[in-house]
């Protein structure tokens, strides 16, 4: 059983307490310029104190990646059926179960590895839904277009760090794109019957040792 709390959905850079997305596109050279601006400006300020340090705090889009940790939870962590987009019905096949919980478990590890959900946010989300269910694209696309917008005013914020965070940068259409996001998937998706994966897995198993018991009683009296 995975272990589930709170951790699992915490803010990467909250669980890390440190600024992680900084100009993650950002050439060599450009990099190089930084830090030789950096030594030049200590190299000149003998007479100052050290450079002030931006510690990390915690902020509103980390409250809104939460959310999105959540939502990607839900996702991922059970089987999403009777839905008007797709026919598709709950999977009685084990090896589908044993898949998506495989999927799951890479992104949410039954041992918080801070490391793996960290590449999952920026990196392998999008590669990691190709493997679901295809009932759970369109989810998936607008959890998606929330990742991207996440990335792009934590990019805005961080830009001018070390030097400060720059909070305002970060505007409030935000909040309306994530409601609308909500908004639209639970109009189009309100049918949905939630089955947790494990207790799929479960019940799958214990159907098939019942099944198996059975035939073995009916040839025992034969």
């Amino acid at each position: 059983m995975p272990q589930q709390g709170t951790m699992h959905f915490m803010s990467i850079e909250v669980a890390e307490q440190e600024y992680l997305l900084l100009h993650p596109d950002a050439s060599f050279t450009g990099i190089m310029q930084g830090i030789q601006q950096i030594s030049t400006r200590n190299a000149t300020s003998k007479t100052q104190d050290e450079p002030t340090v931006v510690l990390f705090s915690h902020n509103h889009l980390h409250d809104l990646e939460s959310l999105w940790w959540v939502a990607v939870w839900m996702v991922f962590y059970n089987h999403l059926s009777k839905s008007k987009q797709s026919d598709e019905c709950l999977s009685t096949d084990i090896r589908d179960v044993d898949h998506q919980l495989g999927l799951a478990r890479t992104l949410f590890p039954p041992i918080l590895e801070s490391s793996r959900c960290q590449n999952g946010f920026p990196l392998s989300f999008t590669k990691r839904c190709e493997g679901l269910p295809s009932n759970k694209k369109v989810i998936c696309g607008y959890l998606e277009g929330l990742r991207q917008i996440l990335v792009k005013h934590y990019l805005a914020i961080e830009s001018t760090f070390p030097q400060f965070i720059n909070l305002s940068t970060s505007k409030d259409d935000i909040y309306d794109d994530f409601r609308t996001a909500f908004i639209d998937s639970r109009q189009q998706y309100s049918d949905f019957v939630l089955a947790f994966i494990p207790d799929v897995k479960h019940n799958l198993k214990r159907a098939r040792a019942e099944s198996t018991n059975d035939t073995r009683v009916i040839t025992k009296r034969r």
